[in-house]
């Protein structure tokens, strides 16, 4: 039975100007969805896009199992949380719109009995010589300083939290839409409130990146911002 994983999936990709990767890339998480899923939902949460990538996706309205809902605040948090909300499935593959990993990844979240290891789970980026010399290093160098502080700051228990590929169940993981932040510090947050709530997670490492350049990051004014949002997070949950 060519049907291996767990019944039902959305596969939530949250979009700010990706809409065209997400087409060029369509087909492929299409067949992977189809090889491995009874059920299925690609939800497509565009936030701050240009009008101009959001109609190059008008083509994806003839599917049914195809939802493109666009925000026109932007924000990945925002956009995140709005599809945790409106997921058709409980279980919620949180996938970057970039493309920066291959979604196969996604089967190492299952057992050996085709069912999700944990509610909540998600990649840990090793650093390969050939990531090593393919990313810039200053990119390499305030990704390993911010994990640092997520860990001491905040008493993470993770090696990265910020990779953008993720899976919840949110019957399980109840409180996964109560993060309040808007921006890519909704990924910390989601560790904070599994911690709260005694949820099981689960990390799968990789070193297997895609070369991507359509990341949305500004590494020094983002990194900045982000530090700044360790020492509000660690007031409003009350981190010792």
């Amino acid at each position: 039975d060519k049907k291996t994983m767990e019944k039902n999936i959305t596969i939530l990709l949250p979009s700010k100007d990706h809409e065209k990767v997400i087409l060029d890339n369509f087909q492929k998480l299409n067949n992977f969805c189809l090889k491995h899923f009874e059920n299925f939902e690609i939800l497509i949460i565009s936030n701050g896009s240009s009008k101009e990538n959001i109609a190059s996706l008008d083509g994806f309205k003839k599917f049914d199992f195809v939802n493109h809902q666009i925000l026109s605040t932007p924000g990945k948090g925002n956009a995140v949380k709005n599809g945790l909300i409106i997921s058709k499935y409980p279980n919620i593959l949180i996938f970057d719109s970039d493309f920066a990993y291959d979604i196969s990844l996604a089967l190492k979240f299952f057992d050996e009995d085709k069912k999700p290891i944990a509610p909540f789970m998600y990649i840990e980026r090793l650093l390969s010589n050939e990531v090593r010399k393919n990313t810039p290093k200053i990119r390499l160098l305030a990704g390993t300083i911010f994990n640092y502080l997520i860990r001491k700051i905040l008493s993470i228990d993770s090696k990265d939290t910020q990779a953008g590929f993720k899976f919840v169940n949110k019957n399980e993981f109840l409180n996964c839409t109560e993060f309040i932040s808007s921006g890519f510090e909704y990924d910390i947050e989601l560790f904070l409130l599994a911690k709260k709530n005694n949820i099981k997670t689960y990390s799968v490492d990789t070193s297997q990146l895609s070369k991507t350049d359509y990341s949305n990051v500004n590494i020094i004014p983002d990194s900045v911002k982000l530090f700044l949002k360790l020492f509000k997070l660690r007031q409003i949950y009350k981190i010792n």
